[in-house]
């Protein structure tokens, strides 16, 4: 039987692997757009970046580290509390970025609304684990 800790755990390491994909569509010449061709123009808008620094990064970043707390988490308390408030406010940005894709930019990252999308049901994951299945 699968278990939900086993999913949250399958779903940071593909948002890993799509975050890494972001990172070298943008090194080369040409992006590619799983679905339409405003993957490029989504990321070059200011929303794209966080104190210049492009989201795919940040992205690769935090996911990289909240796949460590995750790992963490397993041996000791806090660092589970950690993990659910590190989620909460990874699943609170990934819906923003789908709000501002959806209404203020009106063009959507197809790869983008996968990762956003299962980092909100990370947190949802996370949730129903604390709260509902103590």
């Amino acid at each position: 039987m699968v278990k939900i800790r086993d999913i949250i755990g399958i779903l940071i390491f593909i948002n890993i692997i799509l975050s890494i994909y972001i990172i070298y569509q943008e090194s080369k010449s040409q992006t590619i757009c799983v679905i339409g061709s405003t993957c490029e123009s989504v990321q070059s808008t200011p929303y794209g970046n966080i104190l210049g620094i492009p989201l795919a990064w940040v992205g690769l970043f935090a996911f990289s580290i909240l796949l460590l707390v995750f790992y963490l988490s397993d041996k000791n308390y806090n660092w589970k509390e950690v993990f659910f408030y590190m989620t909460l406010v990874g699943g609170i940005y990934a819906f923003y970025l789908i709000i501002i894709q959806a209404f203020i930019l009106k063009a959507f990252c197809s790869v983008c609304m996968i990762i956003d999308p299962i980092m909100v049901i990370i947190f949802t994951l996370e949730l129903v684990k604390k709260h509902i299945l103590k």
